[in-house]
């Protein structure tokens, strides 16, 4: 046996032993382990209707109803949530986004894909809603969630495929 090992003992031993006389071991409490807070604003994605795993489709002629009245929950949010919507938002234009504003402000979207809101000319959009205690930094801003530092928000997009004629 080597003359470190038998120290290393040694010393462990009489660590031991004075512990032992002592009568107590005193253990280091635990470290707390980080859990995430709860977010401010959710968007339940088990209340939207329609659902996100709805993929039936529109008709043109029709009126599409996307509400979320239900779905978004807020924890300790002083003032009122907005609401953005925007259609067909591609981030790669460099196209401000209020220029994809669909059912600005409301909790529940009623598409016309005839009459307005989105076109009618292609068979696949995309429906993003975005809902933030605060406003965009800037209304030229070409992203949905440039929002200032520290602001709470989710979001959620739907597949919408538009079928049938205008009337």
């Amino acid at each position: 046996m080597s003359a470190r090992r038998v120290l290393a003992e040694s010393l462990t031993s009489l660590l031991l032993a004075s512990v032992w006389a002592a009568g107590c071991v005193v253990l280091p409490e635990p470290l707390p382990i980080p859990v995430a807070d709860e977010p401010l604003i959710h968007i339940n994605k088990n209340l939207l209707e329609p659902s996100l795993d709805d993929t039936a489709p529109v008709d043109r002629g029709d009126l599409a109803k996307y509400d979320v009245r239900t779905a978004v929950e807020d924890r300790d949010i002083n003032g009122p949530l907005r609401y953005a919507w925007y259609s067909d938002f591609d981030p790669t234009t460099g196209i401000p986004v209020q220029n994809y504003v669909t059912c600005a402000g409301a909790e529940l979207c009623v598409l016309a894909p005839c009459k307005a809101f989105i076109s009618p000319l292609k068979d696949s959009h995309k429906l993003l809603l975005v809902v933030s205690e605060a406003a965009l930094k800037s209304d030229v801003s070409t992203n949905p969630f440039d929002f200032p530092k520290d602001t709470a928000y989710d979001w959620v997009e739907w597949q919408v495929e538009l079928t049938g004629d205008c009337p």
